[in-house]
């Protein structure tokens, strides 16, 4: 009985939670003023970042306190609304003011690009003919960045594109030295009407702030929303997935309606479209250089047909590089649009920036993607072909931004070549900058700082010694690591790791424990004792120690391929089955000692 009373606890706190989440509509109108936003976010509300074109973005936490409108804090907060107000109204009277507005103050890494005043709607079922208002609010004329906003709406629980909608004033934008509030109307003619939901309007900045200095402070204040009750009597507006932009090669749309039961028929000439125009039935591929517009109408039977809805797609072709080399020799301007045509080796990915870092033979790369252009979820090892962006050069890095989602992987389980360098070898910037961001390694190696005690933390950077060299070329750049807080290891062994270019020198940073391969006892040169052959080997490998061991295999990626507990003498290996390419064997000794010795196989 007690179980069953808590799951039923469980399901009632479950279900009150979702339902707070959202803004159920009733009787005509709903608004919002955000008075009461000292006790947290309003229902159904919320501040996300990192929002892009084809997705939410992530909450993010509200500021409930009182804010000053030139706090230079990133997040959201809690700020006098600038009704009422003026751009000289000092702290005492924003503070006192009970008039309030949520706000967000942007930084170069919160909310720049890709935040957004997001409201979800349970649905709107039995509901037509919506339109919105709202105050867009520029807070602090000392900020002179500018940052552009629109109005989008999106249905589904979890929805992956996002329309535009015309704004009156057109054009919204906040910064630029300006104290202003803006009125703001919109109307959404079918769009919204009859859906099912969950329905989510927002008030987005997709695209970046422009000029310098400080970013702005920007609140929304007095939602309201108005609608008019009943079975809609207008067929809901097509829409079009993805929305209206420069794209390069060719793109692939799809049209949509809201409106069970109807049928859309669309002109590419220039023509207005209506019921004896092309019937749509499966995407339009458009790939004329130049630019296209695609005019839709949606009609049903008994219902007045919707309204004719354009979008301009813009095809152009890019620059095309055979291989990383090639892209790593053009201008990184970051306004030039190359492809990269050769398949990419992806050695490793962070939630930080959405980054990636890939390889060829030729070279590598580092694919900063902050605005979460590529969607589709890459593993280490998979080929990717057809990166598509613009090159730049953070303080010596190249970085690849990339314009869209490059699309399924071309292959799978890659095994990432490794590159042996040396300390010396890492330290002549000039020489190494061939190397960038490849993954490498450095053997007999130990670090310096490690006491058994004394453990890695984020951004800082490690003495590596190698005999007589020694240098601080070990950075902790990757902060989601599993060997952050973990102690440093003693004695020597193998480090691999990605090579970048920080503060002026090349530095390795391992993408995991399974990178750093150090052990108190490891001596892989001298160690008389064990002998692996043949070397390289093809349909077997012989392992012979005079003492007892357990035994693992690992290829490139860090994967165990063979392991074998308490082996001695001469032991085995069937490695017939074995991709071709680079495995590490390691010798796990009861004294604690361990050997890892490289073998390939052909």
């Amino acid at each position: 009985m007690k179980k069953i009373t808590f799951l039923l606890a469980f399901a009632l706190i479950a279900f009150t939670f979702s339902t707070k989440a959202q803004v159920v509509l009733s009787g005509t109108s709903y608004t919002q003023n955000f008075d009461n936003i000292s006790s947290g976010y309003p229902t159904g509300w919320m501040v996300k970042l990192h929002a892009t074109a084809s997705t939410l973005g992530t909450d993010t936490v509200l500021g409930t306190a009182k804010t000053k409108w030139n706090n230079t804090t990133k997040g959201a907060y809690n700020y006098a609304s600038a009704d009422g107000l003026t751009a000289a109204s000092d702290s005492a009277t924003q503070a006192n003011a009970t008039d309030r507005a949520i706000g967000i103050r942007q930084t170069g890494t919160v909310g720049d690009p890709g935040v957004a005043f997001t409201m979800q709607i349970a649905n709107t079922t039995d509901m037509n003919t919506f339109n919105l208002s709202f105050k867009l609010q520029s807070l602090d004329a000392s900020s002179p960045r500018t940052t552009p906003w629109k109005v989008q709406f999106a249905t589904g629980a979890n929805p992956t594109s996002f329309t535009d909608i015309a704004t009156t004033p057109t054009a919204l934008t906040t910064g630029g030295t300006t104290w202003s509030n803006t009125d703001v109307t919109v109307s959404f003619g079918a769009l919204l009407d009859n859906q099912a939901g969950p329905v989510w309007i927002r008030i987005v900045a997709i695209a970046g702030s422009t000029g310098s200095g400080n970013r702005p402070t920007t609140a929304i204040d007095d939602v309201s929303l108005t609608w008019t009750n009943g079975a809609a009597t207008t067929v809901a507006a097509p829409t079009s997935n993805p929305g209206a932009g420069t794209y390069y090669n060719s793109v692939n749309v799809t049209l949509s309606c809201s409106t069970t039961g109807s049928e859309i028929h669309y002109t590419t000439d220039g023509n207005t479209p209506d019921g004896s125009s092309t019937l749509y039935s499966a995407p339009i591929t458009v790939s004329t250089v130049g630019s296209t517009t695609i005019k839709a109408i949606a009609i049903k039977i008994g219902l007045t047909s919707s309204a004719v809805v354009s979008t301009t797609y813009n095809i152009v072709t890019p620059t095309n590089c055979a291989n990383i080399a090639e892209l790593k020799s053009k201008v990184a301007d970051n306004t030039t649009v190359y492809a990269l045509t050769g398949e990419a080796l992806m050695s490793f990915k962070q939630t930080n920036r959405n980054q990636k870092f890939v390889q060829d033979a030729t070279g590598a790369i580092l694919i900063d993607d902050q605005t979460g252009i590529i969607t589709t979820n890459y593993n280490i090892g998979d080929g990717i072909t057809g990166i598509t962006g613009k090159l730049t050069s953070y303080f010596g890095m190249f970085q690849f931004v990339p314009i869209q989602d490059p699309g399924a992987t071309t292959t799978i389980g890659n095994a990432i070549p490794v590159l042996d360098v040396t300390v010396a070898e890492m330290l002549d910037t000039l020489a190494f900058k061939a190397h960038q961001s490849k993954l490498i390694r450095i053997t007999n190696a130990k670090f310096q700082d490690a006491n058994g005690t004394l453990k890695f933390a984020t951004n800082k950077k490690y003495r590596i010694s190698v005999g007589g060299n020694s240098d601080s070329t070990f950075k902790t750049a990757f902060y989601s690591v599993d060997y952050i807080n973990v102690a440093i290891p003693q004695g020597t062994g193998t480090i691999t790791g990605i090579a970048q270019l920080l503060y002026g020198r090349y530095q390795i940073t391992s993408r995991g424990t399974s990178d750093i391969d150090v052990h108190v006892g490891i001596d892989q040169n001298e160690n008389q004792s064990i002998r692996i052959y043949p070397n390289p080997a093809s349909s077997k490998i012989n392992v012979e120690t005079d003492k007892v061991a357990d035994l693992k295999i690992t290829n490139l990626l860090g994967q165990v391929v063979f392991e074998q507990k308490e082996i001695n003498g001469l032991f085995q290996i069937n490695s017939s089955s074995f991709n071709k390419g680079v495995y590490f064997i390691s010798l796990q000794f009861a004294n604690g000692e361990k050997v890892t010795r490289k073998v390939s196989v052909n």
